[in-house]
């Protein structure tokens, strides 16, 4: 079985403290924390270990639905390992104890990875369509890497005997899935730095609220290829509630649908061209309809919505037609 820092690939600190002097940024420090903040070693794989391998921890929403906003993890590296570590991000349901179906993923980079014994905590912001944690759900937060590529990296841990010995998981890409105090991995673990911040998905009962701008009446003519920015607006309706921006030529009938975690959606004229060119709109030609909003609770299972007030909007849509330049044959 591969190993990492503990296993005699570099030299052990045993223990030593991020207090000195490594900038560790928010840490999650308003989440769910299972470690002490020291560690005692980093773990990771070897190339044999194969592509994918990965660490992570469990973490248990305090409410229902829940939205996980943030996580963060510490990391250290050899001085020969890459310094800037690409991976997958990934939530998994928890099935009986274990890692169970992928939730969500996305791919993200830790550039600047420290050299062991300096290890640093680095935070990445979740979407705003990341998964909910619905019913009485618990999920696994962690890691995939390919130590093919990615390689000399670390993930902190915390060995203290004082600390409680916190559910996780590690595996190779050949598997299974296995707890990481196991004696052919790291017996003496306790936890993975792993932190996890997140909040109840439900926004609240939903208020009414209307459509802003553009006025009814308004076209907007798109332009290829311009970065010029257009804004269509709305009130709130609750601030964690989201919402879908739709339009179509007879609503509820809808053309195009836009999720926006806000009371606004940007695009650029350039886009906006591109996106009616795939709605079989011509250059030149123009599409007139309306548009609304809904704003969504995220209650789940009950998903209270709301319509706007006073939508829907007329709105056209129109492809500019590029001028013809004079040429001489």
């Amino acid at each position: 079985m591969t190993t990492g820092l503990a296993f005699g690939q570099h030299t052990q600190v045993s223990p030593y403290s991020f207090s000195t002097p490594v900038d560790l940024g928010p840490q999650c420090s308003g989440g769910q924390i299972h470690d002490d903040g020291v560690a005692e070693n980093g773990y990771g794989w070897n190339a044999s270990a194969g592509n994918p391998s990965g660490f992570c921890s469990k973490f248990i929403p305090t409410v229902h639905p829940y939205k996980f906003s943030k996580v963060c993890f510490a990391f250290t590296r050899l001085g020969t390992g890459v310094p800037n570590w690409t991976f997958k991000l990934v939530m998994w349901k928890s099935i009986n104890g274990m890692p169970g179906p992928i939730m969500d993923s996305m791919t993200v980079t830790a550039s600047g990875l420290p050299v062991w014994p300096s290890v640093s905590f680095y935070d990445f912001e979740l979407p705003t369509n990341w998964a909910q944690v619905t019913g009485t759900d618990s999920v696994f937060i962690g890691l995939f890497t390919d130590p093919n590529t990615q390689t000399g990296v670390f993930i902190g841990a915390d060995e203290s005997a004082t600390t409680a010995l916190w559910p996780g998981w590690a595996t190779t890409a050949a598997g299974p899935w296995t707890n990481p105090a196991d004696p052919t991995l790291w017996p003496t673990y306790r936890a993975f730095m792993i932190r996890a911040e997140g909040q109840s998905a439900d926004a609240g009962a939903l208020m009414p609220f209307n459509l802003t701008s553009p006025a009814a009446g308004s076209t907007i003519t798109s332009i290829p290829g311009s970065s010029t920015p257009i804004t269509i607006t709305w009130d709130t309706s609750r601030a964690a509630a989201t919402y879908k921006w739709i339009y179509g030529t007879a609503l509820p009938t809808r053309l195009h649908t836009i999720a926006a975690p806000t009371n606004s959606i940007t695009m650029t004229l350039g886009q906006l061209d591109v996106l009616l060119g795939t709605l079989g709109l011509n250059q030149g030609d123009s599409l007139s309809g309306s548009w609304d909003v809904w704003a969504f609770r995220n209650n789940a299972p009950t998903n209270d919505s709301l319509k706007s007030a006073n939508g829907p909007r007329t709105l056209k849509l129109k492809r500019q037609k590029p001028a013809l330049t004079p040429f001489a044959l």
